[in-house]
C-alpha cells in the first residue's frame, strides 16, 4: 500500500552475515536510512572483526553493540547534515554467524526467530512502547498487537540519545533455521502463522514469497521484508 519501499535487507553467506532494516523519516528519509544501515553496517562488521571466529568471547558482542552505536551515530549525524533528512532513522535485525555460533543484534522493532525441532521462538524483543506497556502488566501480547501506539519505537539507529542495541549469543543446532523479518510481517501475521509456515515448507525462498503473500492478503499496511536462514553444517 505504500509508494516507498523503506525497507532494505542484505545477506552474504560466505561471510555469515545477515540483516534486515526498516528505515523511518517520512519522504525520501526513511528510504536513505535503511540504505546506509545496509551499506555501512556490513563493512562496519567486515573492518571491527577480521579474524573473528569465537563468537562465545563477551568482547566480541561489546564489540558489536559499539559498532551498532557507531552506526547510529553515523545515521545521526547523516541526519543532522541536511534539513529534510532530520529525525531520520532506522530498526536493525541483525544475524552474523561463525562456525557453530551465531550473534543475534537488534534494535527497534523488526525481529529475529529462531524455528527449532518444529517451534518457533521470538529471539528478539520489541523495543517500543507497548512492549514497556506489555512488560509492565498493563496490558497483554493480544491487545499490543492491535494498540494504537504499537509502532511508536524507544530505540533505533540514528536517534538523538544514546543508542542501546541489544546483542546475544546463540548456539546453532542442525537444521535450526532463523527468520528475520521487518514489522510489516508481523504487524500482520501472527507468530502461529509464521511457524505454521515455516513447518510446512522446504526451501527458504519459498517461505520468503509465501510469507510475503499472506502478509500482503492480511492487508500489507506495511513493506514486508523476510530474510530465512537454514543452518546446515
Amino acid at each position: 500500500m505504500r509508494a516507498r519501499n523503506e525497507d532494505q535487507w542484505y545477506a552474504n553467506p560466505e561471510r555469515g552475515i545477515f540483516l534486515v532494516t526498516d528505515g523511518m523519516g517520512g519522504q525520501s528519509a526513511g528510504d536513505l536510512s535503511a540504505k546506509v544501515v545496509v551499506t555501512s553496517l556490513p563493512s562496519m562488521i567486515r573492518r571491527n572483526m577480521e579474524g573473528v571466529e569465537d563468537l562465545a568471547d563477551p568482547e566480541v558482542a561489546e564489540r558489536l553493540v559499539r559498532i551498532m552505536a557507531e552506526l547510529s551515530g553515523l545515521v545521526h549525524q547523516e541526519s543532522q547534515d541536511e534539513p529534510a533528512l532530520r529525525g531520520m532513522g532506522a530498526t536493525v535485525a541483525l544475524l552474523l554467524v561463525r562456525q557453530d555460533k551465531a550473534l543475534i543484534g537488534h534494535i527497534g522493532d523488526s525481529r529475529i526467530y529462531l524455528f527449532r525441532h518444529g517451534r518457533l521462538s521470538r529471539l528478539t524483543k520489541d523495543h517500543s512502547l507497548v512492549q514497556i506497556l506489555v512488560d509492565f502488566g498493563e496490558i497483554t501480547p493480544a491487545e499490543a498487537a492491535v494498540h494504537p501506539i504499537r509502532g511508536q519505537i524507544t530505540q533505533f539507529v540514528g536517534m538523538a540519545g544514546q543508542a542501546l542495541p541489544e546483542v546475544q549469543l546463540l548456539y546453532l543446532s542442525p537444521r535450526d533455521r532463523l527468520l528475520l523479518c521487518t514489522d510489516g510481517l508481523t504487524e500482520m501475521l501472527p507468530d502461529e502463522h509464521l511457524q505454521r509456515v515455516l513447518r510446512q515448507t522446504d526451501d527458504p525462498a519459498d517461505i520468503c514469497r509465501q510469507l510475503g503473500w499472506d502478509a500482503n492478503d492480511a492487508g500489507g499496511r506495511d513493506n514486508i521484508t523476510v530474510v530465512v536462514v537454514d543452518w546446515r553444517p
